[in-house]
């Protein structure tokens, strides 16, 4: 096991054999400048109803069922935030109103996994599923929100299949996905010479 504290960022590490069939792997990572961040914009004209503030984890599992087969469990994930808050009056305010409700960013994910894996004299096989969810959030007051979540599952399994003149594979895959964005905010004209579409601040307010 190993422990590393930082001012900015610590972290957790276990890996070793929970018996003599399975082992077993762990990282945690926090992240600590939301606790102090304050401390640095005394003088700027916002301040963090969210500080900044992002947490990992990643763990695997290898668990030998027995003398030709394998398990292999895997999970990963991660969540990042901040929101920020302006002064009233202060200097942003005033160049674009709509940020007087702040902005902010939050993303998360998280994966799932398990693989079985058989051996023998004569073949090969895998067999994996598999688990993604992501959810991503931008808000820039307003002006601009959106929300995007991606939902993705994953069955797959592989084969390989040995004789004596040669060999022989065969597999498949299935998968589903599920992707659902969300977008309000002001309605954004486009300059084709620019190539840029930049919020007006007396546009209309739109959702889709």
């Amino acid at each position: 096991t190993v422990l590393d504290v930082g001012a900015i960022r610590s972290a957790l590490l276990f890996e070793g054999p929970l018996n003599q069939q399975a082992a077993f792997y762990l990282s945690v990572r926090q992240s600590f400048i939301h606790l102090y961040v304050d401390k640095f914009i005394e003088d700027e004209e916002f301040d963090f109803a969210t500080p900044p503030r992002n947490q990992d984890f990643q763990s695997k599992l290898r668990w030998e069922l027995g003398q030709n087969d394998s398990l292999v469990v895997t999970a990963t994930g991660a969540d990042d935030k901040v929101r920020r808050r302006f002064d009233e009056g202060s200097r942003d305010v005033g160049k674009n109103p709509d940020l007087a409700s702040g902005e902010g960013y939050q993303s998360n994910y998280l994966q799932l996994g398990a693989v079985w894996e058989h051996s023998n004299d004569m073949s090969d096989s895998r067999m994996a599923l598999n688990y993604l969810g992501r959810t991503e959030d931008i808000d820039q007051g307003r002006s601009f929100q959106q929300r995007s979540q991606l939902q993705e599952w994953l069955l797959k399994g592989a084969t390989n299949r040995r004789f004596e003149q040669g060999e022989l594979d065969w597999g498949a895959e299935v998968k589903q996905q599920q992707l659902e964005l969300q977008f309000s905010g002001r309605s954004q004209p486009c300059n084709a010479e620019t190539d840029s579409c930049p919020p007006g601040l007396y546009a209309p307010l739109v959702q889709d």
